[in-house]
């Protein structure tokens, strides 16, 4: 299977350092372009699927990346973004106030009411296995978010050196998979935007 994966565009909350996770978030001007640019990216491509997270600003990058055939898009809550939930809505900085206090990283962050990394590896992971096993040997794109395409190139690829993989707004990661291994064909790649598309480089706001 030839994977995919989308970040979606930026959000009004993205440019304004608010934690989203499993509010719906608002495309901002940027973040639309950014989505068209995608569409432009994905017709050069055969894709014999689309799913998208049910967050409405996932929803609404595929659907202005697809224009037309977005009667296609297939939605799953298994792509949400983690839940960080009482922070959701806070300023960035006070969910790093709360990681301080746990003393944890991202990876053993537990938010009060929320969910940890963990879970969300076992729901992308789960949801991956079901596409591997639809489309082996076609296409299938994937428009998410920062925390579910990390969880999805930890399984494939391993840890990036430690650290989170750089996942922008509007970027494209594709990877060819097969029973042998994966091959990252590009990760992060936006190419596809125009430079005043590019959203400034920030904290790690999902």
């Amino acid at each position: 299977m030839r994977l995919i994966l989308v970040r979606h565009g930026e959000t009004q909350e993205n440019a304004t350092d608010i934690v989203q996770g499993q509010i719906p978030g608002t495309l901002s001007r940027l973040g639309e372009e950014q989505a068209v640019a995608v569409g432009t990216f994905l017709a050069g491509e055969r894709a014999d699927a689309v799913y998208a997270s049910d967050l409405e600003r996932a929803r609404h990058s595929a659907r202005l990346a697809l224009g037309q055939d977005h009667d296609r898009i297939l939605t799953d809550k298994r792509l949400r973004e983690q839940s960080f939930g009482v922070l959701e809505g806070e300023p960035v900085s006070v969910l790093l106030d709360e990681m301080r206090r746990q003393k944890a990283d991202w990876s053993a962050f537990d938010p009060p009411g929320g969910e940890t990394r963990r879970a969300l590896h076992e729901r992308a992971e789960q949801f991956l296995g079901e596409i591997a096993a639809l489309y082996e040997g076609e296409t299938a794109v994937v428009f998410t978010h920062y925390g579910v395409i990390n969880a999805l190139l930890t399984t494939l690829l391993g840890k990036s050196n430690g650290q989170d993989y750089d996942v922008a707004n509007g970027s494209v990661t594709v990877l060819r998979m097969d029973d042998r291994e994966t091959v990252a064909e590009a990760v992060n790649d936006t190419g596809h935007l125009p430079v005043e598309a590019l959203s400034p480089t920030r904290l790690p706001n999902p």
